[in-house]
């Protein structure tokens, strides 16, 4: 089920929300989580199917660019519900207001991955955000073909393939695989009726 929601800073769309799910907690990005994302950035196997893993930018310099990124980018850091370290990052990109869609991005590091759920959790979250928070209509998202386990969390979530782009994405290792589009509409998300329902039950709780 979706999670609580905290108003970290203010009311309205434009305020940083924390995301409480049922494994993961989403935050508001913070310049000082430079040195936990630093620890992670240069993992290669958490960066094997990020563009930015074939260049390895510093945590800090990569953090620039998110922190405060709002209107245009949503993005969260992904912690534990035990702990505020910042173990992934995920959110929502190019926010298309007219247009009502936006990109779904999520990394997340060595403690959260391993098929525990957390993934699936956090894109979760997201999707309540993105579908009722910010009144998106559509959320995409593009994967490599070989990354099996991230097609499957993001199937779970609910995304459907649309298509492929051959030989688009360019591992890390230097290997070129086909990139598999997914997507998700809010009509499709769990059914309106249940979304509805949900939302105002969420609205109606105390932070």
């Amino acid at each position: 089920s979706v999670g609580d929601w905290v108003n970290a800073a203010g009311d309205g769309p434009e305020a940083p929300l924390i995301l409480v799910g049922d494994r993961v907690v989403l935050r508001p990005l913070v310049r000082a989580d430079a040195p936990a994302i630093d620890a992670w950035l240069h993992d290669p196997e958490t960066t094997r199917w990020m563009v930015l893993g074939r260049t390895a930018p510093c945590a800090e310099a990569w953090l620039a660019g998110l922190v405060n990124a709002w209107p245009h980018h949503a993005v969260f850091a992904v912690t534990s519900r035990s702990s505020e370290k910042a173990e992934g990052v995920c959110g929502l990109w190019d926010l298309d207001w007219l247009q009502r869609r936006a990109e779904l991005r999520i990394v997340l590091g060595r403690f959260l991955r391993g098929g525990q759920g957390n993934g699936t959790d956090a894109v979760r979250q997201l999707l309540a955000y993105g579908f009722r928070g910010l009144d998106l209509y559509r959320i995409w998202l593009g994967t490599a073909s070989d990354n099996v386990l991230a097609r499957r969390c993001f199937a779970r979530a609910g995304f459907q393939e649309e298509g492929v782009r051959r030989r688009e994405f360019l591992s890390a290792e230097g290997v070129r695989y086909d990139n598999v589009m997914m997507a998700i509409l809010r009509d499709e998300w769990r059914g309106g009726a249940v979304l509805r329902d949900e939302w105002e039950a969420l609205q109606s709780k105390p932070a």
